[in-house]
This record gives structure tokens, sequence and C-alpha cells, in this order.
């Protein structure tokens, strides 16, 4: 029963993350990554994709990707619950505290098909105070394609595979992202990385928040790329 369960909540979150039958409007750009949004009765629907072309290769690119840790915000040392506050950010995020891995959990028959799999407790700071867990896994494709997904739990999901976890306090119902990874040769790589994220909150999900949002989303992913490039052609 519990695992027919998780498999009707995973099919239930991939037709989220495809954002299936939504017509999205306006556009945003920055720097090559498009943010596109929706309004679907009292929920306001958020959608970005861009991609980097690298020069390393597909493992270290891959190594970076998953490096979601490194990438917050040095100023919030004071904020950190579990991260040691000697920790150095390599990246600067501007509303992550901190991404602690998390290993112990309970897993699902799903979890065999990945190469790797984990969770992630956000700590996020942005006016006020948040906190939730994102479900992170990595799928071979095939030899040339790799791709990390990674969404934020819900509270069914977290009482399933974390019975311990923290309370979930956020103002969104859905976000998470791919990073679809593709080896082009020796030292040549692509990432295509896809956003998307949701809200029903009366101010966030408002015509006056929208341009915000949206502009935040794409300057957020395109620094994200940016770091992987980065440290990808550092190693």
């Amino acid at each position: 029963m519990v695992i027919r369960f998780l498999l009707l909540c995973m099919m239930f979150n991939v037709m989220a993350f495809a954002s299936s039958g939504i017509k999205f409007e306006e556009s945003f750009e920055k720097d090559n990554f498009v943010v596109k949004n929706a309004l679907v009765d009292d929920t306001r629907y958020f959608k970005g994709e861009g991609e980097e072309l690298i020069n390393s290769s597909m493992e270290k690119v891959l190594v970076e990707v998953l490096d979601f840790s490194g990438r917050c915000n040095q100023d919030y040392v004071k904020r950190r619950k579990e991260t040691p506050k000697e920790y150095k950010c390599r990246f600067y995020n501007p509303s992550l505290v901190e991404s602690v891995v998390i290993r112990d959990f309970k897993k699902t028959a799903e979890s065999k098909k990945y190469l790797d799999e984990f969770i992630l407790w956000r700590n996020v700071y942005n006016r006020n105070a948040w906190q939730y867990y994102d479900h992170v896994t990595v799928t071979q494709v095939d030899q040339k394609n790799i791709l990390v997904r990674f969404e934020m739990m819900t509270k069914q999901k977290q009482d399933l595979m974390l019975p311990k976890a923290k309370k979930r306090d956020t103002a969104f119902l859905t976000t998470g992202g791919e990073y679809y990874i593709t080896s082009l040769g020796k030292n040549k790589t692509k990432v295509r990385m896809t956003y998307f994220s949701s809200t029903d909150h009366w101010l966030l999900s408002s015509g006056m928040a929208k341009g915000q949002i949206v502009e935040k989303i794409a300057e957020g992913s395109r620094r994200t790329l940016n770091s992987i490039r980065e440290g990808s052609t550092k190693l």
C-alpha cells in the first residue's frame, strides 16, 4: 500500500514538473536563461529554461552540479543550524543559508534505478525564514547523458522517507529542477537546466510580484549555471 502511494505521488510530481497543459505567458530573459509564468485559478506557475556549454568533462560537471551545499550566502553564517560556522560558501546564492545533504532515509523501490540519491534540507532566508526538503536523484540516461533532478518534497513524502523531518515551512507549493548533462567529447559538456515552481500565496501569485520573481529565477538560475561552469573548469 505504501509503495503504491509513493508511485502515485511520483506520477503526480512528474506531471506537475512537466506543467502539462499549462499555457505559459510572457517571457523574461537573462543571459539566455528564459523564464515564463502563468496564472491558473489562484495558482501562479513559473518555468525557466537555459543551457551552458562547458569546456570540461561530464564527470567534472556532474561533481559541480551536485555540490548544492557549496552554493549559499556567506553573510548568513549566523543563521546556520546544521553547517559549521567556519564553512566557506564556494559560490554565492543570495537566499540560501545552507543546504544539508541527508543520506539516512527510507528508500523506495524506485531507488534501485538511480546512480545516486539523497535528500537536501534547505534553510532559506528571504525577508522571512523558510525551510523544506528536496529529493535529489541522479539517473544514467545512456552513455553520454545523465539526468539530475531535484524537487521539494511534500509533507506526505517527508513522512514516508524522513519520519523525523523538520517542519515544512514555505510559501511555494512546488519547486524543483533538472540538469540534463550531455557529453559532447572528452572536454566538452552541455548542461540543459530546467526550473519550475508554483505558489498560491496571495502576494507571490499576484501580478505585482510576478515580475520580481521571474527576474530572480532567471538571475539565480544563470548564477548557478555560471558556478557549475567555473567550478568544473578549475577542477
